[in-house]
């Protein structure tokens, strides 16, 4: 009678231990888990724009130079420069330097179809990847599109801080201008 009982009190008690061991285990697993999610993420991504950094830019860069050359198909590379974000930062401050570049930001992802890549390559600076058919001309249809939400912002907003946005392209075809985003 009592010997069971403690035996059977020492086996709950063991079983409860082993229980709590367990359940710990799996939330450092989970917490490591998002840690590392976290990590990876703030390695590929930009911080103030959620765009992807150079980091995360190149490995994409790479994944879609080699699709492109088995596919056939043209890269597209759309340049995006915030003329006078110096001039936004010393005039308003940098908050308002931080809203621009945000701003930029959330027009290009608006613009962008999901197969293509945006980045914040420095300061003021934006990159768009993209793949094309010869006669589609996507990155003119882009660009058209980025346009028209920067015109619904100036339209919407009250600042003034910025009017001048420029959009240069550049095709795949000429590697040599292309070698340094493209790894080679």
């Amino acid at each position: 009678g009592h010997c069971d009982m403690a035996t059977e009190a020492d086996l709950i008690k063991q079983w409860m231990l082993e229980l709590g061991n367990a359940v710990e285990s799996v939330l450092k697993k989970q917490i490591l888990q998002n840690i590392t999610e976290k990590l990876d993420r703030m390695s590929a991504f930009d911080s103030l724009t959620g765009l992807y950094n150079r980091v995360g830019f190149q490995i994409q860069a790479d994944k879609y130079k080699m699709y492109a050359k088995s596919s056939g198909r043209s890269l597209y590379i759309s340049f995006i420069d915030i003329d006078g974000l110096k001039k936004v930062n010393d005039t308003y401050g940098h908050h308002e330097g931080d809203w621009l570049i945000k701003t930029i930001g959330e027009c290009l992802k608006k613009a962008s179809r999901e197969e293509e890549v945006c980045m914040r390559f420095g300061g003021d600076e934006f990159i768009v990847l993209g793949l094309e058919n010869v006669a589609d001309g996507r990155h003119l249809e882009f660009e058209q599109e980025f346009q028209n939400h920067i015109r619904q912002v100036n339209e919407s907003q009250k600042r003034q801080t910025w009017r001048c946005i420029c959009v240069r392209k550049r095709k795949k075809e000429d590697s040599r201008k292309s070698s340094n985003f493209f790894g080679k």
